[in-house]
């Protein structure tokens, strides 16, 4: 999906590399990756649970404190991503399915869109069959609902990624080799509506949800470090859960319309597909399904 939506940049490069450039590498391509990249101002270092600040601390300096000062600011080094819209698709029927995946662009980690995303996500949900007993169109998404009722997919997940000046929304579903239209059609119709049509008991509940999942995320001492990791390497400073909790229950029905409307209504998108997608429908066929007529 990178790949699709990140054509010549970058981004849209595997980081694990290619066969070809992996059995080309040498001794001094590692050493000179190692000195551009693992340096004092790349590197982030948290801990959480019974640690005492000051050993934590003479630790890690004794660790890391050799590592090189990065060259050049860190804003130089990053090529900047360029989204482009386009679709890469390898049929193979030899998988008894379709998988898909496909997003719009959004915008990086310090954008004002980046909690109404995230409550997006949460609206439209997500489905796993080996998850538990509830059914498909027993769950509360509209989404859900309506790809388990119409049999048009076996599973999904909506997904929000960010990154520093660029981000991809979209989802990512397994329905059957004749299902591919049906769960594109439904998936992109609850999408668009949240432009259009999401209510303020939708976002309370939205809400609710959002918070319980943060919260699962920061059960654990791993949990809490990771996210103080993430904080610090993309705002510069710690985010308490308190924060995070204003500015979610600061995001009203309206918010959810703006930024739906931003990024979905009538945009390009990329995808990726793979496995039986002989009813996958082209480019400009999900294009249209990305607005409605009657706005």
């Amino acid at each position: 999906l990178h790949d699709a939506a990140y054509l010549d940049s970058a981004m849209g490069k595997s980081v694990l590399g290619s066969a070809e450039t992996v059995a080309s590498l040498q001794a001094d391509d590692v050493t000179a990756f190692m000195a551009q990249n693992v340096t004092a101002g790349r590197t982030t270092i948290t801990a959480a649970g019974a640690v005492d600040p000051a050993a934590f601390s003479a630790a890690a300096e004794a660790a890391l404190g050799s590592l090189p000062a990065t060259t050049g600011a860190v804003e130089n080094v990053m090529e900047p991503a360029g989204f482009t819209g386009s679709d890469i698709r390898m049929r193979l029927d030899s998988i008894p399915a379709a998988h898909i995946a496909f997003a719009f662009q959004t915008e990086g980690h310090g954008s004002k869109y980046a909690v109404p995303l995230m409550m997006m996500e949460t609206l439209l949900g997500d489905f796993d069959p080996s998850s538990g007993a509830i059914a498909m169109n027993n769950k509360t998404s509209k989404l859900s609902i309506d790809l388990g009722e119409q049999g048009a997919a076996t599973a999904f997940k909506t997904f929000n990624l960010t990154y520093k000046d660029t981000g991809l929304f979209g989802a990512y579903l397994t329905c059957a080799d004749n299902k591919a239209e049906d769960a594109m059609w439904y998936t992109l119709h609850n999408m668009v509506r949240l432009a259009h049509k999401t209510t303020d008991g939708e976002v309370e509940y939205a809400k609710v949800v959002l918070k319980a999942k943060l919260v699962a995320e920061l059960g654990t001492n791993s949990g809490v470090a990771g996210d103080l990791a993430g904080s610090l390497s993309n705002y510069g400073r710690a985010v308490s859960l308190a924060e995070t909790f204003a500015r979610v229950d600061a995001v009203t029905a309206e918010d959810i319309r703006e930024t739906a409307s931003k990024f979905i209504n009538d945009e390009d998108h990329a995808l990726a597909g793979i496995g039986q997608i002989f009813e996958l429908p082209d480019y400009n066929w999900i294009r249209r399904r990305s607005y409605w007529l009657r706005y």
